[in-house]
Formats: C-alpha cells, sequence, structure tokens
C-alpha cells in the first residue's frame, strides 16, 4: 500500500517537477526576475490544468450524450453538465493550486536558505555570506547587497576592534610610567628632592601625552559617528600659512622654518580644522627633521586638468625621509613606521585625523619621500586665485 501511494505521489509531482525543471532551466538562461516567473508559472499551470480540465468535461460529456441522452431532457442535460462541471473545476482549481505552491516554494528556498544562513551570523561568524544562485533574479541581488553589506561590517568590526587593542596599547605605557614614578615617590617620599622632580617631571609628560591621545581619540570617534561637522568660511589661506609658520616659530627653535613661494588665494573651507591638518604635517616634518635642518610650508595655485582652480599647500622638509614601502599605510590609525620613529610620544594618530580633514574638504594630498633626503606633502584644496 505504501509503495502504491508513493507510485501515485510520483505521478501527481510529476507534472510539477517538470515546469520547475523547465522554469529553472529557462530563467536561469534569461535571468528573469521572480515576479516574471511567478506570473509566467501561474499562467502556465493555470493554461494547462484548465485546458485539461475542459478536454475532460468534452470528453466526459461526450460520451454521457452519446449513451444515453435520448432517455434525459434537455433541461436534465443542462443540470448534468453543470454538475460535472461543479466537480471537474475544483478538482482543477486545487490542483493549480498546488501545483503553483510547489512552485513557487521552490522559487523562494533560496529565501528560505538565507534566512538560516542569516541567523546564523553573529561577531564570531562574520565571514559567512549568502549564497548565490546564479539565476540574476531578485533574490541573487538581495544575496550580493546583504554580501556587500557584510563585508563593510566585518571591516568595521575588524577595524574597531584593531582600534580598541592599539588604543589600549597605547594607554598601557603612559599608564604604567606614572604607576611606577608614583610607587617611587610612595616608596622614597618627598626627601629626596632629585627624584622628586624627576617623578613629577615624568608624570607630567605622561600625562601629557594621554591627553593628546585621548583628545585625538575622542576626535576619531566624532567622525565615525558622523557627529564632527565642518564650519565652512571665506578666508586667506596664505594668511593662515604665515600664522602657522609665526607661532611655530616661538616654540621651535632647534630647525629652521619658513614660509616658501606664497600667492593670494582664497579658500572656502573650515580655517580651525584646515590649521590643524596643515599642524600636523608640519610638526612630523619638525620631528623627523635632524636639529638644524629645514622646513618650508608654501601656498600657491595650481589647476586641475578639468581647469579647477586648486590651492596646492606644500609642506617639505630635509629630514630623515620615510621608506617606500611604508607609503601606502601612513594614514592608517596607529600605524608608526618604525620604532626608531616613536619619539617625541607619537601616537600615529594624526595623519588619520589631517586626511579625515581633508577628504571632507574634497582635497587630495600627495607624499613624496626619500630616505636620507626628505619628505614632501602636498595638498590640493579647491579654492579661488584672487584677481
Amino acid at each position: 500500500m505504501k509503495k502504491f501511494f508513493k507510485s501515485i505521489y510520483n505521478v501527481l509531482a510529476f507534472i510539477p517537477r517538470k515546469i520547475a525543471a523547465f522554469v529553472k532551466a529557462y530563467t536561469k538562461k534569461h535571468q528573469l526576475k521572480i515576479t516574471t516567473k511567478a506570473t509566467l508559472i501561474y499562467a502556465f499551470i493555470f493554461t494547462v490544468v484548465f485546458a485539461f480540465a475542459g478536454t475532460m468535461i468534452i470528453v466526459i460529456y461526450s460520451n454521457f450524450i452519446a449513451n444515453g441522452w435520448h432517455r434525459l431532457s434537455d433541461k436534465e442535460i443542462v443540470v448534468q453538465l453543470i454538475l460535472l462541471t461543479a466537480v471537474v473545476y475544483p478538482i482543477a482549481i486545487a490542483l493549480v493550486l498546488a501545483t503553483g505552491y510547489y512552485v513557487i516554494n521552490w522559487i523562494l528556498r533560496p529565501v528560505k536558505k538565507m534566512t538560516e544562513t542569516a541567523k546564523t551570523i553573529n561577531t564570531e561568524s562574520l565571514s559567512t555570506r549568502m549564497e548565490s544562485s546564479g539565476n540574476g533574479d531578485e533574490v541573487d541581488a538581495l544575496a550580493e547587497i546583504l554580501n556587500l553589506m557584510l563585508d563593510s561590517l566585518q571591516v568595521a568590526y575588524d577595524k574597531q576592534a584593531r582600534f580598541v587593542s592599539d588604543a589600549s596599547h597605547e594607554l598601557r605605557t603612559p599608564i604604567s610610567v606614572i604607576q611606577g614614578y608614583s610607587g617611587l615617590l610612595k616608596r622614597w617620599g618627598l626627601q629626596n628632592k632629585e627624584i622628586t622632580e624627576e617623578a613629577a617631571a615624568a608624570i607630567f609628560s605622561e600625562s601629557q601625552n594621554m591627553k593628546n591621545l585621548v583628545e585625538k581619540l575622542l576626535f576619531l570617534a566624532r567622525t565615525d559617528k558622523k557627529a564632527m561637522l565642518v564650519k565652512p568660511s571665506e578666508f586667506f589661506v596664505g594668511e593662515l600659512v604665515e600664522e602657522i609658520v609665526r607661532e611655530t616659530k616661538l616654540y621651535e627653535k632647534e630647525h629652521e622654518v619658513n614660509t616658501g613661494q606664497m600667492e593670494a588665494i582664497t579658500a572656502d573651507a573650515d580655517r580651525e580644522l584646515l590649521k590643524q591638518a596643515l599642524r600636523v604635517f608640519l610638526d612630523n616634518s619638525i620631528k623627523y627633521t635632524p636639529i638644524g635642518g629645514k622646513v618650508t610650508l608654501s601656498c600657491y595655485g595650481e589647476e586641475s586638468e578639468e581647469g579647477e582652480k586648486l590651492c596646492a599647500l606644500v609642506v617639505s622638509d630635509n629630514g630623515i625621509g620615510i621608506p617606500e614601502a611604508d607609503l601606502p599605510f601612513l594614514f592608517e590609525r596607529f600605524y608608526k613606521v618604525d620604532k626608531a620613529r616613536e619619539r617625541d610620544g607619537g601616537t600615529g594618530l594624526g595623519l588619520s585625523i589631517a586626511k579625515w580633514i581633508l577628504d571632507n574638504h574634497n582635497a587630495s594630498i600627495t607624499i613624496s619621500s626619500s630616505v636620507g633626503i626628505g619628505t614632501t606633502v602636498k595638498v590640493l584644496l579647491p579654492c579661488k586665485r584672487e584677481a
């Protein structure tokens, strides 16, 4: 009996399977959308089933008329036809619904699979991706979009994890130094003036490093949350450059810091943020240029290939230079070229902040450097030149 019912099921499922196989092959070849597939499938099923039902009614009714029409009145013949139709068409409708359910369920199987896959994704399995059927329909488009979103989430999560790890590492050193000197003061008290002065100086220096690091972390956190606002206004870029050089000379006596080529240029930008970015490049040049070396900050006009007026802000030095292999990574957070360049409390965040500022001013940055010769940082900022 079990085999009999299985045979019946196989016979009944033959048509839906053939339809599904045909639809799969055709849609994969022509990359039809789900809505188009569903419409064509139901139209095809409806046509086939109801054509078959109509044929059955005609055959049965013809046999009925041929065998017993002379014994029935016209009214009884019509009633028999109505009854026959009332029996055959509900069966046809049920067959259409069952076949359509089977085929549509097959069409939506990738969606169910995507749902099951999505349930398994968490922070430990962000590398999981949605499978594509290759049909080129809406489901494949959805899978592609979800995979792109997961790619972005994984990159963001990895960056966040690395950011937290690097920040913890950067904070660990000054905290350890402060704890060490605090313990020294606790053990020796304040009687030893030399130790007291050394400890106070070290604690002050490391607390300043921590303050600078925290301020930069907060800046980057605001940029990540889109909470940092750029407030543009028109100003003379040359005046800003001269202001930066003048302020630098007040505290920097070991290097020759000067302005280079200067032109009258007006920019529509956030003056304070632009000053902060230029200060990052200038301070780095001073930090990695030997005592007595030269650092120059220039401001002049250029034109792009499209004829756009640009302001070139150039910081150049004759310092120790940067290895070519490190240039592509300079703007990554916490990136440091080597341990020899980590003096003066560097955090590896300044260039990341400068890049964010300039990116939000539609400016481009080019860094060229040669080890032992020097480094040149060139910023091209959209602006207008004074007549």
